[in-house]
């Protein structure tokens, strides 16, 4: 963490410094057009006079140059009342507004001659930014690790390799004494913990239970334990969560519902990162609030000509627009209606940040597309706050609109979406990206023998299954029915069938439970890539027909497409 800190602070710091070095350049625009209005007011150029005012509030602000950002404010006030009227100012007006144009052409030149001062001033500011910054860190891959404690060595040995084939690791031990000296050689991410073990009828639950009021630093509270059992009484449940139990399972174990209880615990579900769209044409700005906004652990696309914002948007699962009300050429309002009027982008929330302090102008603006007003300037942890409370929400909606019903993964018309996306993508970056499609053997027949709830159930186990032996940056959904598709970007065919294979020989070991016992199904897969296939609906239909090749050879295999 602490190189990180260190890293984010040098790059503001570079920010910063980039920004002194624009103020040579924006402060000879300022004086053309103040020169230009003291030979002729006209109202054109007053609206550029005031909106590079206006920005220069804002951006010294966003780098902590108070004084400057103040400066500007007070000459903005004293511009706007003539922004909507056509009236010339009288000469005590022309006079004050002179006078303080002066006084921030003054703090301008002593910013630019000092700079290198400027600097360690901001550097205190930067450091109150990093330590407010609410970076929820994500869990990764790294500790995996699950302890399970089960006596009955056959038993423990098809629930390790069971839960293994989700890409879990697991140590058994079989006796409770054993815990403790595990414990201290490697941490787990969760403990499955067998009520009845040799020591006694509770010896598992007694176990948890005195490590947890006596060895604390050995079992920190933080590490979920689940308990199983073949008994189904209160008691023992409430026994199990008065020590500390996160999940209490009977056996037989639905391996199923195991995994889905282990994801949920060990927050091995990472939500994809937030991907917030930046639309400012000052880029010292933008780049600040981009920096900000990734060392959150958000995504960020710059887009620093307002008309180039719809091609932006495009191919990328944009969850906000973080956007200036002020832009040249174009107002953030009139930008938003024109996202408006895109179905595909009509509940996208539009969040402006400006420093426009007029509550009139600030309604228009959102009824104008708006969703929200931040006024600059603003603390980091504020802004990140509000955008990813806004980015949530939109999340969540758009979720209840692209994902299936039953698995949680994409449905059909998104992942056709996303598919689409990823060829154009790699066909702009010149890179590869392999498309499987699987389809579940014999499913009818599963359905026939033991009911559709645990064909549901089946579906379930393989989503899951997928979800957790892909990379976060492949992208998994349902295709229809019992069929399932992975998206793998940046992979080459060859990697992507590999992978396949792994997952169709390490699926077939995963049990599905009913009420008399338990069986197993297998997969038949197909696979294609791009560039190999340079259409997505051409891709679609490769993979879909080489998976037909694999069901028509004998089912469980995977076929590539082409060979």
């Amino acid at each position: 963490m602490t190189n990180k800190r260190a890293e984010f602070l040098e790059k503001l710091r570079d920010l910063q410094q980039e920004f002194v070095g624009s103020l040579v350049e924006r402060l000879a625009q300022l004086k053309n057009d103040e020169q230009r209005l003291v030979r002729q007011w006209n109202p054109e150029d007053l609206q550029q006079f005031y909106i590079s005012i206006h920005k220069l509030a804002g951006s010294s602000a966003a780098f902590s140059f108070n004084d400057l950002s103040q400066s500007a404010r007070r000459l903005e006030e004293k511009i706007s009342p003539f922004l909507q009227s056509e009236a010339t100012p009288s000469f005590v007006q022309q006079q004050s507004i002179k006078t303080a144009f002066l006084y921030l052409e003054d703090l301008l030149n002593s910013v630019i001659t000092h700079s290198e001062e400027s600097d360690s001033i901001a550097n205190e500011d930067f450091s109150a930014i990093v330590d407010n910054i609410q970076h929820e860190q994500q869990q990764t891959d790294d500790n995996n690790l699950i302890l399970l404690v089960e006596d009955d060595k056959v038993l423990a040995q098809s629930i390790a390799e069971q839960i293994q084939a989700f890409g879990y690791r697991v140590k058994v031990l079989h006796d409770s004494l054993a815990i403790q000296q595990s414990l201290l050689q490697e941490m787990p991410c969760a403990l499955i913990v067998d009520i009845i073990l040799p020591e006694g009828s509770k010896a598992g639950i007694d176990a948890i239970k005195k490590m947890r009021s006596d060895y604390k630093s050995i079992l920190p509270a933080n590490i979920p334990i689940i308990f199983i059992s073949g008994r189904v009484d209160v008691d023992a449940r409430l026994a199990a969560v008065k020590a500390g139990g996160s999940a209490y399972l009977t056996k037989p174990l639905d391996i199923g519902n195991l995994i889905e209880w282990l994801d949920k615990l060990v927050n091995r579900q990472v939500k994809e990162a937030y991907q917030i769209l930046i639309v400012d044409d000052d880029k010292e700005v933008a780049r600040h609030h981009a920096l900000i906004l990734e060392n959150a652990g958000m995504l960020t696309t710059i887009c620093h000509e307002p008309a180039q914002v719809l091609k932006q948007m495009e191919n990328r699962n944009i969850d906000l627009v973080l956007m200036d009300l002020y832009m040249p050429g174009y107002q953030g309002n009139e930008l938003a209606s024109v996202i408006r009027q895109i179905d595909m982008y009509a509940a996208i929330p539009i969040i402006y940040l400006s420093t426009e302090h007029s509550s009139e102008l600030q309604v228009q603006a959102l009824l104008q597309g708006g969703d929200d007003f931040l006024i600059k300037p603003i603390r980091a942890d504020t802004l990140v706050r509000m955008i990813a409370y806004r980015a949530m929400r939109f999340r969540k909606l758009r979720n209840l609109m692209s994902k299936d019903g039953l698995t949680g993964l994409y449905n059909h018309r998104h992942i056709k979406e996303q598919i689409r996306n990823e060829v154009f993508r790699a066909g702009r970056e010149e890179s590869t990206v392999s498309l499987a499609m699987f389809d579940v053997d014999y499913f009818k027949k599963v359905n026939d023998t033991y009911g559709h709830g645990i064909g549901d159930r089946v579906l379930k186990n393989l989503s899951r299954f997928l979800i957790d032996r892909v990379r976060r940056t492949d992208l998994v959904g349902r295709y229809g029915g019992e069929e399932f598709v992975v998206l793998f970007p940046n992979t080459s065919i060859e990697d992507a069938a590999t992978l396949c294979e792994k997952l169709r020989s390490d699926f077939e070991k995963v049990l599905h439970f009913y009420h008399d016992g338990s069986f197993s199904v297998t997969f038949s897969c197909g696979i294609a890539d791009y560039p190999a296939f340079d259409d997505p609906q051409l891709l679609a239909d490769a993979a879909d027909n080489a998976l037909y090749t694999s069901k028509n050879n004998g089912r469980n295999q995977v076929t590539v497409a082409g060979f």
